[in-house]
Parts: C-alpha cells; structure tokens; sequence
C-alpha cells in the first residue's frame, strides 16, 4: 500500500487594523498607550494551504513580554481559511515596551514565524495639587498650626495652592 501524501499547510498573517501582510520579523505597532490601559490590535492567521494550519504553543520573550497578552481564536485552521489572534498591549511602565512572539505552526515553509510587538507606555496626564501655608508645604491630611492665638484675637496664614501635575486642576 502507497500512503497518500501528507498536504502541507501554507500559513499567512495579516494586520487587521491597516490591511497589510506581516511577515516572519515585522513589527507590529501599539503605539502610546497610558500606563494603566490598553490597546487590542487583531491580527488574521489564513491558510492557503490544502492540508490543515496547526498553531502550537505561543509564547512571549523580551523585556515588555509581561505588557502584551494574547487570545488565538480558531486553531487548527482549515484549509483556505483563517483564524484570529488578538493582542492587548497594557503597559506597566513609561517608555517603549517590547516582546517578541513567536508562533509555531505546521507549515513547512515558516515554522516558527516570529513578530515583534513594540508600544510605548506614556505617564497618563494629572493634575497634582501642593498645599504651601506660610512658604512651607503640607502634605495631603496634613496640618497645619496658628500658634497659640488669644481668644478674641485672630491670626492669619497666607494658603497658596500649585498644581504641580500634567494636566488641568480643577
């Protein structure tokens, strides 16, 4: 007996967001993001191929690995179809934040396709208010005291309020 040959997968990869093809090594951009949110970018994994797309385990390296999360959806993929894989970028801390991932796949061609994702974590913007009473600052709760002030007497105390933040204070 003759066994029928095995038909290999073909796997493609496509950034939904812009329409265009990611190749073994591309970057895939997060843009800025604020400390303490996210932003999710989609990716399409199609097979053209006439045998089955298996993915197997995706893993994440790099010093920004711990900043991206991911969800495959649809694995294997059937021939002439395509499946997804989501990506959230949630950075936890300031500056460009990067991870490789590597996707392992059956087809013959590239069977470790690799991609780098790249975003930048950005200090979101706030207001910070100082307190100063008298030239000193007072720390938030804090207090402040007039001395010993005889009754029927009155002191005063000049209260000046900074923002020292980013952002409007209101």
């Amino acid at each position: 007996a003759i066994a029928a040959p095995v038909e290999p997968a073909s796997m493609s990869v496509f950034n939904v967001a812009n329409g265009q093809q990611v190749f073994d090594g591309n970057s895939v951009q997060f843009g800025q993001v604020n400390i303490g949110s996210s932003n999710n970018n989609t990716l399409s994994i199609a097979n053209a191929g006439p045998g089955e797309l298996e993915i197997g385990q995706i893993t994440l390296a790099g010093p920004g690995a711990g900043d991206y999360s991911f969800t495959l959806i649809g694995n294997p993929i059937a021939p002439v179809s395509s499946g997804s894989l989501a990506i959230a970028f949630s950075p936890t801390a300031a500056g460009v934040r990067q991870a490789v991932m590597t996707i392992p796949n059956n087809d013959p061609d590239q069977p470790s396709f690799s991609l780098i994702l790249s975003g930048t974590g950005v200090q979101p913007a706030a207001p910070v208010m100082q307190v100063r009473v008298n030239g000193n600052a007072v720390a938030a709760n804090g207090q402040f005291a007039f001395g010993n002030v005889e009754l029927g007497d009155s002191a005063t105390a000049n209260v000046e309020l900074r923002n020292v933040g980013n952002a409007a204070l209101n």
